[in-house]
């Protein structure tokens, strides 16, 4: 019987580069889901060079509509055994992070509900052996995996490596499938001193953080991207699509302006208030997450107040130890940095002090005596430093022994005492990245974004823009190396029963 694949295809265009050479190399039907804002949208209805058999434009059929059916959503969550507000009160357009519309609960009532019964209808009608889908930071792509996940429809998603570089698929974010236990796994015999060369080799923080630097980094581009926002689109999607309520172009500029004056007087109180030497004392390392981040919002649903989190492990930590905190370097470029007055906050709890983000994260690492994160590669790092380290969210690495879950803040004091008690064993973690490595195949995806923003978006500074269909061509024909390599690691991962 002829597998179907169903690809949740977004803005960026990964996939969909993946669906013109997996088409070649894999007989299939295959199906999309299109996820993208109005301009981009005339490319993949006229498209002719992957050839679906049907196609769903996610914002023709979840828009405004008024009546409610409660029933039907109280159904739907008992049927799937999905809590649908964890979605919609993480999703950073519903709420807490969207600066121009404050969207009332019937209006997410409303979004859910249309959603919900489209996707029960695409799976009804396609019946997918697999799902193709990216690391959707928003709550639709997720809530649609999972529904898919209840249908016994394999989701397939691809990982950037935290180690060694390139990249692994898998059935679950940052999990490599089917490893249960680390008991029957060879080590290959590496010391932590080669492994933590390799670390920084290859690290995924400095792998981000260069991103952060190169993408929007052009001023040429950035004028390129207002002229087309200013002069040249016609802002439908402010009509059409949910995720552009209230983004007149007036507000948009208005804010980017805003977010630029605030983004250097944040950077300017950091800079001054900042602590910048790693004192001779007993400390705990805590860094911040970029937020919104899904790592935050979605793997660690109900731990994403991050001045909570801060104020309950100082708390719970003992008496002679101090809590360090350090932002994330890239909330800067990327966040705007947090208002000061949460910054303010942090610095006023008594046994915190916060450490300037231009202090190396590894050296932080060393020098602590436990790491703790909500859902950050910190903790993944600090087995490489002989660190024990504990995390909130539910990620593969976990399964590392010097990792230690928490499910609840009142377990946070017998945990940090527990932790900071233990002695970690360097073979566990050569065991987990030998089959790490086993898993990792020769893709640089955050190499990949870059020239996606480069090539279509002005160098990532505007995603509602017309895409060339000869221009697309020949980014395939450039790619085809790589994506025929990718579309290859898809075919072994679909024959993987």
């Amino acid at each position: 019987m002829t597998d179907r694949i169903l690809f949740w295809l977004d803005a960026s265009l990964l996939n969909y580069c993946l669906s013109y050479y997996l088409e070649k190399k894999y007989p299939a039907d295959y199906f999309a889901i299109v996820d993208i804002t109005t301009r981009p949208k005339i490319f993949f209805q006229n498209q002719k060079l992957v050839d679906f058999k049907k196609v769903w434009f996610y914002y023709d059929h979840v828009g405004k509509k008024q009546e409610i059916n409660i029933d039907y959503l109280r159904d739907f969550e008992k049927k799937y055994g999905i809590n649908l507000w964890k979605f919609a009160i993480n999703e950073r357009l519903f709420y807490k992070y969207n600066q121009f519309h404050n969207f009332t609960k019937n209006e997410i009532l409303s979004i859910l509900e249309q959603e919900c019964k489209l996707f029960e209808s695409i799976i009804q009608e396609v019946k997918p052996n697999y799902l193709i889908t990216p690391d959707s930071g928003l709550h639709h792509g997720n809530l649609f995996s999972e529904i898919c996940r209840k249908h016994n429809t394999r989701v397939i998603m691809i990982n950037i490596s935290k180690f060694g570089g390139g990249s692994y698929l898998s059935e679950k974010i940052h999990t490599i499938d089917n490893l249960h236990t680390l008991d029957n796994i060879q080590s290959k015999g590496r010391d932590l001193t080669t492994l933590q060369t390799s670390l920084k080799e290859s690290s995924l923080s400095t792998s981000l953080n260069n991103y952060t630097k190169e993408t929007r980094s052009s001023k040429l581009a950035l004028c390129k991207a207002a002229f087309q926002l200013l002069f040249i689109s016609n802002n439908q999607n402010i009509k059409t699509h949910y995720s552009y309520y209230g983004r007149t172009k007036l507000r948009v500029l208005a804010n980017e302006i805003s977010t630029r004056i605030k983004t250097k007087l944040r950077n300017r109180y950091l800079n001054k208030h900042s602590i910048y030497k790693i004192e001779d004392e007993k400390f705990i390392y805590l860094p911040l997450h970029q937020e919104p981040e899904r790592s935050l919002l979605l793997d660690a649903p109900f731990y994403t107040n991050q001045i909570e989190t801060i104020r309950n492990v100082s708390k719970a930590i003992p008496i002679e130890y101090t809590l360090y905190v350090k932002e994330h370097p890239t909330q800067g470029k990327a966040r705007g940095w947090r208002p000061i007055s949460e910054y303010k906050e942090i610095m006023a709890i008594p046994n915190v002090k916060m450490i300037h983000h231009s202090i190396p994260s590894d050296e932080l690492i060393q020098k602590s005596s436990l790491v703790i994160s909500v859902g950050g590669t910190a903790s993944f790092e600090a087995a490489f430093y002989e660190k024990p380290s504990i995390m909130f969210a539910d990620l593969g690495y976990a399964i590392l022994p010097s990792i230690f879950k928490i499910k609840s803040f009142d377990d946070l004091t017998q945990t940090i005492l527990k932790a900071l008690d233990t002695k970690i064993n360097p073979i566990d973690l050569d065991k987990y990245l030998s089959v790490l490595e086993e898993n990792t195949f020769d893709f640089d995806w955050i190499g990949f974004v870059l020239k996606c923003h480069k090539q279509f978006y002005y160098d990532g500074n505007l995603v509602d823009v017309e895409i060339d269909p000869s221009k697309m061509e020949k980014f395939l024909n450039d790619e085809k190396p790589i994506l025929e390599k990718l579309a290859d690691q898809y075919i072994k991962k679909f024959q993987i029963k």
